[in-house]
C-alpha cells in the first residue's frame, strides 16, 4: 500500500518543536522545583501514613484504579491519601475506593504562586511517611508535588520520561529514595511490579464503581455507547466512517444508539446522528450519569480515551480503535474476548503520536468491515 509521507521538512521540524518544547518546560519546572526546595525546607515525615500521587488525566487516573483497590489491602500505611486533579474528584467519589482524596487545582498549582506554597504546605503537614508518584508518566509537577511532600520515602516507578530530558530527569532521580524501575512496557502492569515490592498481587476489583453494584437482572441492556470523538481530534477515526456504521447498526441490526461527547466535539456528533431517530446525544455529562450509560450499553464504541478506559475498567464489552502512537503503552491491555482492539499494523508504531504521514493509518485503514466484525462476535458471545 503506497502510504503519503508528510513533507520531511514539516516532519522534522515538529519533531524539534516537540523536543524544545519538552526542554524548555523541563528547565523552567526545574528551576522552580529548586526554589520551592529551598522556599519549603519540607520537613521528613514519621507518621504511619502514605501519599499517593497521580497528577495526571481520566484515562491515567483509570488505567490506576486496580493498582489502587490492590493497595488498600497494603497494611503497612494508615491512612492512605490519593492526591488527583480535582476535576476528578467526583469521579473518584463514585468509586468502591477507601482513600482519603486531596484534590488540587492543576492549572491554579502550575500559575498561581501562592496556591502552589499553600498545597505544597498542606501536604507537608499530613507528615507521611511515604510519597509514590504512580503517575503513568513522570513529569515536572508530579515529580515537585512527590519530592516536596515532605515525606521520607519517596518512590517513582521508572527513572526515564517521555517528558522530562535526561539531563533533567536525573536531577530528580537523586531526590527519590527508591525508583522501581520495571520492565514492563504497558503502565498498567508497570504498577504490578510497585505491589511486588510491598508483596502485594494485582487484583481486579468486580466492582470498582458504585453503580456495578446494581444486581445485574435489574437493567436490560438495549443500546450501544459510542463515544467517536478524542481528545486529540488527530487520533479520531473519521466522522463519516463512524455515521456510515451508526446507520448500519441502526438501519441493518435495528440497535438504539447512544452518542456521548462534549460541547467542543458537538458539531461532529451532530455530523453522525442527523436525521437518525433511533440515535441520542448526551453532551457534557456528569460523571454519574456517564458511569451509569456505559455500566448499562450493551456495548461501548470509542477510541484511544479516557471514557475507554473507563468502558475496560468495568468489564464491558468495548471496541475501541487505539493507533499505535503508543501501543502497548497504554492500550492494549486487560485483553480478553470482549474486548476488540483494532488497528492497522505498521512499522512506525510508537512515534508518540509524531507521525510521519500526512494521515494517521494505523487508524484510518481499520476498515467499516472491521467494526462490523467485531461487532457481530460480541453479539454472539452475548448469545
Amino acid at each position: 500500500m503506497n502510504f503519503k509521507r508528510r513533507s520531511l521538512l514539516k516532519y522534522t521540524m515538529e519533531k524539534f518543536y516537540s523536543q524544545a518544547q519538552i526542554f524548555l518546560k523541563s528547565f523552567i519546572n526545574l528551576s522552580l522545583f529548586v526554589f520551592y526546595k529551598i522556599l519549603i525546607k519540607a520537613q521528613q515525615g514519621d507518621r504511619t501514613s502514605v501519599l499517593l500521587i497521580n497528577s495526571e488525566k481520566i484515562g491515567d487516573l483509570t488505567l490506576c484504579l486496580d493498582f489502587l483497590y490492590s493497595f488498600s489491602k497494603c497494611e503497612v500505611y494508615s491512612p492512605k491519601y490519593l492526591l488527583i486533579d480535582s476535576t476528578y474528584a467526583k469521579l473518584l467519589a463514585e468509586t468502591t475506593l477507601d482513600y482519603e482524596i486531596i484534590a488540587y487545582n492543576r492549572n491554579n498549582y502550575k500559575y498561581n504562586f501562592i496556591y502552589r506554597i499553600k498545597l505544597l504546605k498542606k501536604i507537608n503537614e499530613l507528615g507521611a511517611l511515604t510519597a509514590i508518584n504512580i503517575s503513568p508518566e513522570r513529569g515536572g509537577v508530579n515529580d515537585e508535588l512527590t519530592l516536596l511532600s515532605g515525606a521520607r520515602n519517596k518512590i517513582a516507578l521508572r527513572s526515564s520520561s517521555l517528558f522530562i530530558p535526561k539531563s533533567v530527569i536525573k536531577y530528580y532521580n537523586k531526590h527519590y529514595t527508591r525508583i522501581i524501575n520495571s520492565t514492563a512496557a504497558s503502565k498498567y502492569y508497570e504498577l504490578n511490579d510497585l505491589l511486588k515490592y510491598y508483596l502485594l498481587q494485582l487484583l481486579e476489583t468486580k466492582s470498582t464503581f458504585k453503580c456495578q453494584n446494581i444486581p445485574s437482572g435489574s437493567v436490560e441492556r438495549t443500546f450501544i455507547l459510542i463515544s467517536p470523538s478524542a481528545s486529540v481530534p488527530f487520533r479520531n477515526w473519521s466522522k463519516d466512517n463512524f455515521r456510515m456504521l451508526v446507520e448500519k447498526l441502526v438501519s441493518e441490526k435495528n440497535e438504539s444508539i447512544i452518542l456521548i461527547g462534549t460541547s467542543n466535539q458537538i458539531e461532529i456528533l451532530q455530523s453522525i446522528s442527523d436525521g437518525m431517530s433511533n440515535v441520542k446525544l448526551r453532551i457534557d455529562i456528569q460523571f454519574t450519569e456517564l458511569l451509569s450509560l456505559i455500566w448499562n450499553c450493551k456495548i461501548f464504541i470509542g477510541l484511544d480515551s479516557g471514557l475507554t478506559h473507563l468502558a475496560l475498567q468495568m468489564k464491558k464489552p468495548l471496541i475501541a480503535i487505539i493507533g499505535g502512537g503508543k501501543h502497548g503503552i497504554f492500550f492494549p491491555y486487560k485483553e480478553s474476548e470482549i474486548t476488540k482492539y483494532l488497528f492497522s499494523k505498521m512499522d512506525c508504531f510508537g512515534c508518540n503520536w509524531i507521525c510521519e504521514y500526512r494521515e494517521p493509518y494505523c487508524i484510518n485503514n481499520v476498515t467499516m468491515q472491521d467494526l462490523l466484525a467485531a461487532y457481530q462476535e460480541l453479539i454472539e458471545l452475548e448469545k
